[in-house]
């Protein structure tokens, strides 16, 4: 007697979570944004291309040829920004610069025209067995 209505219980509590995993916007609607920007990336059903840092593996990350390089092929850019000490948003990655440019320092420590220009080879420290990226001594771009 005490069993069928915990079966019930049970049985009725399944089927609802089966329901609800397969249509999840019975209960909550998706949320929307003020800011209508994002809106059409966040609720898709395709995959998004964004690469980090502008795609790296292939020539020096978070400069305006990665970005170049990646554009055709991406849905949206990433990049990183971080401050000088006067002021100008610079775009890269870490906030010091000893890995990029082999100077120990940190970028909101120096001008914008005291910044020292990329390495010959940049360690991709996300990548396996320490691979590396050649530079072309080009300076860290502005956000601009």
């Amino acid at each position: 007697m005490f069993l069928i209505p915990l079966a019930l219980i049970f049985g009725g509590y399944s089927a609802f979570s089966i329901l609800l995993f397969f249509f999840p916007t019975i209960l909550h609607k998706p949320a929307r944004y003020k800011n209508n920007l994002f809106n059409h990336a966040i609720h898709t059903e395709k995959i998004l291309r964004i690469p980090h840092r502008g795609g790296p593996r292939y020539t020096t990350e978070n400069t305006i040829e990665a970005f170049k390089k990646v554009l055709p092929v991406s849905d949206m850019l990433e990049m990183d920004v971080c401050e000088t000490k006067d002021g100008i948003l610079v775009v890269h990655h870490d906030h010091d610069l000893e890995r990029t440019c082999g100077v120990k320092g940190f970028i909101r420590d120096v001008n914008y025209k005291d910044l020292p220009p990329f390495k010959a080879e940049i360690e991709l420290n996300f990548a396996p067995e320490g691979r590396t990226v050649k530079s072309n001594g080009e300076s860290i771009p502005t956000l601009e």
